[in-house]
């Protein structure tokens, strides 16, 4: 199973990227006359990580603008389970109000992308619990709460699949070069003039940003 890459805080990797850029402009030497070929490589590499980051970027939102609406739908069939099942009595609410507690309790111990697996236990306790009362069985509002179930399990599936989705090792492989060859061919780019170091680090520190 391949290990996920370690998760770097944009902000904090920024100000790292931004003291290195200022270490690197003092120490690497200012190219007199830059190769012709150095804008030219600028031009596309940029055009190509502009579109590239970008795509990866709506994609990521999108799935998280998905995912929040899912959990959202999720939370609220369980407000509504909830509210229904006192129906039926206090000790079946109680048990399935235990349940529930520890179904959440564990959702804030995981990570989304686990959480399907690591709270089924408690789900299928519930499902258990209620297949105990048979004699409901015919009861419309009783139905209605399996309904309930069924579209947690529905957003649960969904948000599991959703958040295993990440950017591939090879995807950020050409981010990663393509980041490299712009940061190149900036500082090859650049003169000894107080402007030009500072538009350089400035655009540097600008990539990290955008690259995490």
């Amino acid at each position: 199973m391949r290990r996920p890459l370690k998760y770097i805080d944009a902000i904090k990797g920024s100000a790292m990227a931004l003291i290195l850029s200022i270490i690197a402009i003092w120490l690497i030497p200012v190219i007199k006359e830059s190769p012709s070929e150095t804008e030219i490589l600028l031009t596309i590499s940029t055009f190509l990580f502009a579109i590239l980051a970008g795509f990866f970027i709506s994609r990521l939102n999108s799935r998280y603008n998905e995912i929040r609406e899912i959990t959202a739908n999720e939370d609220a069939y369980w407000l509504v389970l909830a509210k229904t099942v006192p129906i039926y009595g206090e000790k079946l609410t109680k048990k399935i109000y235990n349940l529930i507690d520890l179904y959440y309790m564990h959702c804030f111990d995981v990570q989304i992308a686990t959480n399907y697996k690591s709270t089924a236990k408690y789900f299928l306790e519930i499902f258990d619990e209620l297949k105990k009362h048979k004699k409901h069985k015919n009861d419309s509002v009783f139905g209605q709460i399996f309904a309930f179930l069924g579209s947690i399990e529905e957003s649960r599936n969904k948000a599991s699949i959703l958040a295993l989705e990440k950017i591939s090792g090879g995807q950020w492989g050409i981010l990663i070069s393509l980041a490299s060859i712009i940061t190149y061919c900036i500082f090859g780019l650049r003169t000894d003039e107080l402007h030009s170091k500072i538009i350089t680090v400035m655009l540097t520190t600008i990539l990290v940003l955008v690259l995490l």
